[in-house]
């Protein structure tokens, strides 16, 4: 069945008829979730709003593996099981093997407070992780309150797909920062209104490089760029003269057309952790992957969370910031 886009307003309506909860294992739905139909379209299945459903992201994963065979057959014995919202399989819990020291951090209980573990490669970091947030679920803790934040887009599927909820809030720094932005509507920090645009970096060398010749500077819009995001992400790094025009120039830019480049998500995500206190009480428990290769930006964003209940996993020596 082919992914086509959704309007906004369809979505949240799909979503509203069912209060909210994933259709599949009845969850809070998370701020991804997907809407897709009852019975595929290869099973002649309408677009009508009647044959729409609202599903988290591990619930849809595995709806799509089961019924994809039934899609394949086009078998008309499949379409009376279809006509039902779909549910996931039932059986034994999927288990994850943990050694004794693994077994020690995943199930430490609440009380502990903030938690680091440090482990070499290839030893199960993440999978402690996971665990950590099974175990979390299992004492009692709202899965809507828990926050898993990793590096990249790839490693952010992989944990969702892990995870037996799809209401536990799992994404990288920038992903994060964005859900509290675009939860602030007119309040957004930085002069930026809501409905705001995020610069791709395509988007930021080529304003980078509108700055640059307005400037009469001699960089490289690709060098002006990779300037101007290291001056943002280690806060305080000082620049030239010229450098510091072409900067001053591109950030009047962004405000000027309503944009938040990479770096600014960041930035402004940690503006309003530090000067709106109910962004800190969106997640009371805060997981982060690789912690290693969190940036000083990153750090401080970790800080202003200001989580009682913390867990790092990560190595000290695989640091990127230790090899640059």
């Amino acid at each position: 069945e082919g992914r086509r886009s959704m309007p906004a307003r369809m979505r949240n309506l799909v979503a509203y008829k069912q209060e909210w909860k994933c259709a599949a294992c009845a969850t809070t739905l998370p701020p991804d979730f997907e809407v897709d139909h009852i019975v595929p379209v290869a099973l002649n299945g309408s677009d009508t709003l009647r044959n729409l459903q609202a599903l988290c992201r591990p619930c849809h994963a595995r709806k799509t593996r089961e019924q994809r065979h039934s899609i394949l057959r086009g078998a008309a014995s499949t379409r009376k099981k279809t006509t039902e919202a779909w549910r996931p399989r039932r059986g034994p819990e999927r288990a994850i093997e943990l050694n004794e020291a693994q077994s020690a951090a995943a199930r430490a209980s609440l009380e502990v407070g903030a938690i680091r573990v440090a482990a070499g490669p290839g030893t199960g970091k993440t999978r402690v992780l996971v665990r950590r947030v099974e175990e979390l679920i299992a004492m009692g803790v709202k899965p809507w309150k828990i926050l898993a934040i990793t590096f990249t887009n790839r490693a952010m599927r992989e944990m969702r797909d892990r995870l037996e909820t799809g209401s536990v809030s799992v994404g990288t720094f920038h992903k994060m920062c964005l859900w509290i932005l675009r939860s602030l509507g007119d309040r957004v920090p930085g002069g930026r209104r809501a409905g705001f645009g995020v610069y791709q970096q395509s988007d930021m060398v080529k304003l980078a490089g509108e700055c640059v010749r307005a400037c009469n500077a001699e960089l490289k819009p690709a060098e002006a760029q990779a300037l101007i995001s290291r001056s943002k992400n280690t806060r305080g790094l000082e620049l030239d003269g010229a450098t510091s025009a072409i900067k001053e120039r591109y950030e009047r830019e962004c405000v000027a057309r309503n944009a938040i480049d990479f770096d600014d998500l960041l930035l402004l995500g940690l503006e309003a952790l530090e000067t709106l206190p109910e962004t800190t009480r969106r997640w009371s428990h805060v997981l982060v992957d690789e912690f290693q290769d969190v940036n000083p930006v990153q750090y401080e964003i970790v800080k202003a969370l200001a989580p009682s209940q913390l867990f790092v996993v990560g190595d000290g020596d695989q640091a990127i910031y230790g090899w640059r």
